[in-house]
């Protein structure tokens, strides 16, 4: 429909262009496509010529029902570019445009903000300058969320569909991450301040950009958490070279460290404080603890968020197995079977469309952090307590291998022995994008029929991962796995 002058603009809380006369040019407006949630839709407006449907300039709305004055976001990153198709992520998080140009781009949906661009290294020859007319004709997300679907009209790129069309099958990896370049580009003794409050004042940093990510009414949260979070930093790093028998060597282990290297190490210590802080907060509509803030942080990837949680991440890494002192005490793994086999157990939520993807055989990288306990009864009731909080979701029981040959890809939290608020089980938390394979999968609509898997009490879906060396170790773009 097209809007003609002032007054009819007003109503929708924006003023789409033409005059007070309406003898100026309109807008022509199409809304491309509803939320999956049904609380948000896309609209695309084209200025028009006064007397002929020619395409002047382009716009891109994002219109929110919860906004009662219904004021449309722009998204500025799409401004003056031809469209072939615009669609939602399953989660609704996320839009993804598919453009003439031959890019395909990502939005973050809450910020209105680019956040992934693909094409920059094969849309020579895309665009309509080069004869590729419709350049990337159309983009969609798998039902994971983490993967897109890309058709083009480059025949070099991609699997040829034999229409003339190629489809590239596309996500975040490894080798692209700015994870990975950061920490490249980082070194512990250069960037690792000798300040004990480092990853402190980096979380601080970290909930303070988030405020972007987040609605307004969560931003006092987030500055709440980050008093919160240090006061508790605080206490814990107090208690863990106080008294405690348990904790007898640490504290033996410290006093034997030079000035720096024990400034650095209480750094570590309140690292692991800060992630298993239990203080929740409300994140774009969710209650969240702070872990999942930093896994957000890795999730998306962002290089503002990485940089911000920079000391607490090379704090965090020092407890790394391979990096532990001969001083301490030999970490307290998991027993091993008769195959050379440890297993830890993770309980949380699973979303039913992730059901496909995890097919026994298929490699994947972990995205974030991955907190695992040795004892089976504490995974299982954190299944039950995250399925009970998020209606939406199954409860899910994770069943890690650890061959023994691999027993340095955790990161072990020796000090989180007595601190994860269960009585019994140590932490072993994988490190970012480490890599797994599915080794066997057990629906809970099958626990009858399947072996191994029969619990009348309480059936969680039960997924058995193996853990498949450093990450370094596979190749860089093996697919992210559906995880958050």
């Amino acid at each position: 429909w097209s809007v003609r002058g002032k007054s009819e603009a007003e109503l929708c809380g924006l003023i789409l262009g033409g005059t007070e006369d309406n003898s100026g040019p309109g807008a022509l407006v199409v809304v491309r496509c509803w939320s999956p949630d049904g609380a948000s839709l896309v609209s695309v407006a084209h200025d028009l010529q006064p007397s002929e449907v020619n395409v002047k300039t382009t716009q891109v709305w994002i219109w929110s029902l919860q906004d009662a004055r219904l004021t449309p976001t722009v998204v500025d990153g799409l401004r003056n570019l031809d469209i072939n198709e615009i669609s939602w992520s399953p989660d609704s998080t996320w839009l993804l445009a598919a453009c003439v140009d031959g890019t395909t781009r990502v939005f973050d949906a809450r910020r209105a903000v680019q956040v992934w661009l693909l094409g920059e290294q094969w849309n020579v020859g895309l665009g309509p300058a080069n004869g590729g007319p419709k350049g990337a004709s159309s983009a969609r997300f798998l039902p994971c969320g983490r993967r897109i679907v890309v058709t083009t009209r480059r025949r070099d790129v991609g699997r040829d569909t034999g229409d003339g069309d190629s489809v590239v099958l596309a996500g975040p990896h490894f080798y692209a991450s700015e994870y990975r370049r950061l920490l490249e580009n980082r070194s512990e003794e250069a960037d690792l301040p000798g300040n004990a409050d480092a990853p402190v004042h980096s979380i601080s940093r970290l909930l303070s950009a988030l405020e972007q990510h987040s609605e307004p009414h969560e931003q006092a949260e987030l500055q709440r958490l980050s008093v919160v979070a240090a006061e508790w930093a605080a206490a814990k790093w107090a208690e863990w070279l106080g008294s405690s028998p348990e904790l007898a060597d640490l504290c033996t282990y410290r006093e034997q460290l030079p000035p720096l290297e024990q400034a650095r190490f209480d750094a570590q210590l309140k690292a692991a404080a800060l992630w298993l802080c239990p203080e929740r907060v409300s994140f774009q509509g969710v209650s969240r603890h702070l872990c999942f803030l930093i896994n957000y942080a890795i999730d998306t990837d962002d290089p503002a968020l990485l940089n911000d949680g920079l000391h607490f991440i090379l704090s965090f890494h020092r407890w790394c197995t391979l990096l532990r002192s001969p001083i301490l005490p030999p970490v307290a793994w998991p027993p091993e079977d008769d195959a050379g086999l440890m297993r830890t157990w993770r309980g949380g939520g699973f979303h039913l469309p992730w059901q496909h993807f995890f097919v026994e055989g298929m490699l994947y990288r972990l995205p974030g952090y991955v907190s695992t306990s040795s004892d089976r009864d504490v995974a299982r009731l954190y299944a039950e307590t995250e399925a009970s909080a998020n209606p939406g979701q199954a409860p899910v029981e994770w069943c890690f291998e650890i061959p023994v040959a691999a027993g340095a890809v955790p990161l072990y939290l020796e000090a989180a022995l007595s601190s994860t608020g269960y009585s019994k089980g140590s932490d072993f938390i994988l490190s970012p994008y480490t890599v797994v394979e599915v080794m066997q999968v057990c629906w809970s609509t099958e626990t009858s029929s399947t072996e191994g898997c029969k619990d009348q009490e309480f059936q969680p879906h039960r997924i058995t991962l193996r853990l498949r060396g450093e990450p370094g170790q596979h190749a860089m773009d093996l697919p992210v796995a559906p995880w958050r």
